[in-house]
Order: structure tokens, then sequence, then C-alpha cells
């Protein structure tokens, strides 16, 4: 994903926490950007990246790395619902 190319660098060089992943387009883009490290929080649209199960596949698997997931929303109702159900189910 090359607009986050070099956010594993700037992730280990700040002392604050580093939130992306919002254009992220499937489950296999947030998994790359996980391992290297990219984010300490990932943020996955629902209506970019597969879909409600999608987000909720990339929060439990960002977990096990240790990075929280903050579902991103741009959109109407629609996407906000859908942002709202991933929320009600991650921890």
């Amino acid at each position: 994903i090359p607009h986050y190319k070099r956010y594993p660098e700037l992730a280990a060089a700040i002392d604050i926490p580093l939130a992306g992943g919002e254009g992220t387009d499937s489950f296999l883009s947030a998994k790359e950007l996980i391992v290297r490290k990219s984010f300490d929080i990932i943020q996955p649209d629902a209506t970019l990246c597969g879909g409600i199960s999608q987000s909720i596949a990339i929060a439990e698997f960002a977990s096990l790395f240790g990075v929280m997931t903050i579902p991103h929303c741009w959109g109407g109702a629609i996407a906000l619902t859908a942002a709202l159900n991933v929320v009600c189910c991650i921890p």
C-alpha cells in the first residue's frame, strides 16, 4: 500500500499512538500494514475494506499484534450503521 509506505518508520519514531488504515481496501492490505507495524491503531472503513465481517476480521487479526481497532466512518447513515455494528462486535 504505497500511501502507507513510511508509516512503520514514523510509528517507531514518535511517542504518541499513530492511527491509520482508513483507506485499506481489503483484509490482505490491512494484514500487511499490521504485520509491518505501521500503526498503533488501525481504522478500517467497512464501506471500503469489504464490509462488516472483514472489518471484524481485521480487528481480530490486529489484536494478535497489540494493535487497537477504531473503525473509520465517512458517509451517510448506512456507513455509520456499518461502523456501529463493527464497534459492537469488537472488544
